[in-house]
């Protein structure tokens, strides 16, 4: 499906409130990445950890006498640290810059953030833990809670895609849509479409 402001994951502005501008100047929706931590939802790309989200800095809880966040350098540890580890308090505090820069939110947050600018949220569930029924309701509640539109989509080349869109629909998602990202559709793929295919509202985009 064509018509979802989107960014690459190596560009700093991918899954903030700035693609979202850009789909209140577009299309009207805005493709968003989903990852699970220990507590709540993520808007970002990599399940892996912080770095590949472009964050490498972490808030103290202090503040410097010019009222700035102190902050420091994220240790070996965190920077590996799968997010699905992160509690929501901690991920919050995850930071890209020493001073300034784009702060994390929530699925929560940002589907907020979407209602006040009218636009639609596509959110793409980048975790496996995702084909879990609780961490599906956990998420479609976050929806809820902040209202507007939104899709659930899935890449076919992600594990467990008909797990997920099983466990979203089940849990109430408005519209769930596998991405073919251009895939040949083999036998197991037909044997899973087979099995999961009345989960999936839409397929967006083409197979090979």
């Amino acid at each position: 499906m064509s018509g979802r402001a989107h960014l690459p994951w190596d560009d700093p502005r991918v899954d903030t409130i700035y693609v979202l501008v850009m789909a209140k100047r577009g299309p009207g929706k805005a493709d968003m990445n989903a990852c699970a931590l220990a507590d709540s939802d993520a808007n970002c790309h990599w399940p892996d950890g912080p770095v590949k989200n472009h964050f490498t800095w972490i808030w103290t809880g202090k503040y410097d006498a010019k009222g700035r966040e102190i902050r420091r350098r994220l240790s070996t540890a965190e920077r590996s640290r799968p997010m699905i580890l992160w509690t929501e308090a901690q991920y919050l505090r995850l930071r890209r810059a020493e001073y300034g820069g784009r702060k994390p939110a929530t699925v929560e947050m940002r589907q907020r953030q979407a209602v006040r600018l009218g636009v639609e949220i596509d959110w793409e569930l980048k975790s496996k833990q995702y084909r879990q029924p609780a961490l599906a309701q956990r998420f479609m509640a976050a929806l809820n809670r902040a209202g507007g539109r939104h899709a659930i989509m899935t890449l076919v080349t992600l594990r467990y895609w008909g797990q997920k869109l099983k466990a979203f629909k089940q849990a109430g998602a408005h519209k769930t849509a596998l991405l073919p990202h251009g895939v040949r559709k083999t036998a197991w793929i037909k044997g899973q479409l087979a099995i999961y295919g009345r989960y999936i509202d839409a397929y967006w985009g083409t197979w090979a």
